[in-house]
């Protein structure tokens, strides 16, 4: 659900949302890029089920 707030505005990226390359030579490199797909539907009451905080 993080990133689907996160897509709607209402979540402020973290250190714990930073996703780093994985292997002994990337050490605390950050990947380049990154995509997301799929498809989200909320009812009505979701989002206030939902709500972070």
């Amino acid at each position: 659900m993080t990133a689907l707030f996160f897509f709607l505005g209402t979540h402020r990226l973290t250190d714990e949302d930073r996703t780093y390359v994985q292997g002994t030579d990337a050490k605390g490199q950050r990947y380049a890029e990154m995509w997301v797909e799929g498809e989200f539907r909320l009812d009505v009451e979701e989002p206030l089920k939902c709500s972070p905080g």
